[in-house]
Protein backbone atom coordinates (compact mmCIF):
# COMPACT_ATOMS: atom_id res chain seq x y z
CA UNK A 1 0.00 0.00 0.00
CA UNK A 2 1.13 3.51 -0.79
CA UNK A 3 0.99 5.98 1.66
CA UNK A 4 -0.94 9.00 1.80
CA UNK A 5 -1.27 12.47 3.38
CA UNK A 6 -4.46 12.39 5.49
CA UNK A 7 -7.08 15.45 4.31
CA UNK A 8 -9.78 16.86 6.48
CA UNK A 9 -12.33 19.61 5.54
CA UNK A 10 -11.62 23.14 7.40
CA UNK A 11 -14.09 24.14 9.52
CA UNK A 12 -15.76 27.28 8.81
CA UNK A 13 -17.59 30.26 10.42
CA UNK A 14 -16.20 32.57 13.11
CA UNK A 15 -15.81 30.41 16.16
CA UNK A 16 -14.10 27.74 14.28
CA UNK A 17 -11.35 29.73 13.19
CA UNK A 18 -11.12 31.51 16.37
CA UNK A 19 -10.58 28.19 18.24
CA UNK A 20 -7.34 27.10 19.17
CA UNK A 21 -7.94 23.41 18.60
CA UNK A 22 -8.92 24.11 15.12
CA UNK A 23 -7.47 21.40 12.53
CA UNK A 24 -5.37 24.10 11.07
CA UNK A 25 -3.53 25.24 14.36
CA UNK A 26 -3.38 21.88 15.35
CA UNK A 27 -2.00 20.62 12.23
CA UNK A 28 0.63 23.95 12.08
CA UNK A 29 1.47 23.42 15.70
CA UNK A 30 2.05 19.24 14.64
CA UNK A 31 4.64 20.21 11.96
CA UNK A 32 6.34 23.14 13.09
CA UNK A 33 9.16 21.15 14.18
CA UNK A 34 9.56 18.97 11.18
CA UNK A 35 11.13 16.89 10.20
CA UNK A 36 10.88 15.57 13.99
CA UNK A 37 7.27 16.77 14.06
CA UNK A 38 5.08 16.93 17.69
CA UNK A 39 2.08 14.96 17.24
CA UNK A 40 1.63 13.60 19.96
CA UNK A 41 2.05 16.94 21.44
CA UNK A 42 -0.62 18.15 19.26
CA UNK A 43 -2.70 15.44 19.91
CA UNK A 44 -2.85 16.54 23.44
CA UNK A 45 -3.75 19.89 22.49
CA UNK A 46 -7.06 18.67 21.21
CA UNK A 47 -8.57 17.90 24.68
CA UNK A 48 -7.54 21.06 26.78
CA UNK A 49 -11.01 22.45 26.84
CA UNK A 50 -14.48 21.07 26.47
CA UNK A 51 -15.98 21.24 23.51
CA UNK A 52 -18.72 23.50 22.54
CA UNK A 53 -21.23 21.52 20.64
CA UNK A 54 -21.54 18.45 18.47
CA UNK A 55 -20.15 20.14 15.82
CA UNK A 56 -17.04 20.45 18.14
CA UNK A 57 -16.69 17.01 18.93
CA UNK A 58 -16.88 15.54 15.51
CA UNK A 59 -13.90 18.56 14.73
CA UNK A 60 -11.79 16.80 17.36
CA UNK A 61 -12.48 13.43 16.28
CA UNK A 62 -11.73 13.77 13.07
CA UNK A 63 -8.27 15.97 13.38
CA UNK A 64 -7.30 13.37 15.96
CA UNK A 65 -7.44 10.63 13.23
CA UNK A 66 -6.23 12.49 11.05
CA UNK A 67 -2.72 12.85 13.71
CA UNK A 68 -2.89 9.25 14.04
CA UNK A 69 -2.84 8.77 10.49
CA UNK A 70 0.01 11.16 10.06
CA UNK A 71 2.23 9.81 12.80
CA UNK A 72 1.24 6.07 11.32
CA UNK A 73 2.59 7.23 7.81
CA UNK A 74 5.97 9.39 9.37
CA UNK A 75 7.08 6.20 11.33
CA UNK A 76 6.43 4.01 7.73
CA UNK A 77 9.11 6.47 6.29
CA UNK A 78 11.69 6.40 8.62
CA UNK A 79 11.52 2.43 9.17
CA UNK A 80 11.79 2.54 4.96
CA UNK A 81 14.42 4.90 5.10
CA UNK A 82 16.27 3.25 8.01
CA UNK A 83 16.72 0.02 6.27
CA UNK A 84 17.30 1.01 2.86
CA UNK A 85 19.84 4.41 3.75
CA UNK A 86 19.49 5.98 0.13
CA UNK A 87 16.27 6.15 -1.04
CA UNK A 88 13.10 7.86 0.49
CA UNK A 89 10.45 6.64 -1.68
CA UNK A 90 10.27 3.11 -3.19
Amino acid sequence: SGLSIPLIDPPTGRRCSGCQRSPNKVFQSAWADFPAPSITQAMGRLYTDSSDGPECTLCVQMTYAALTRSESELSKIKTFVSGTGKRVMP
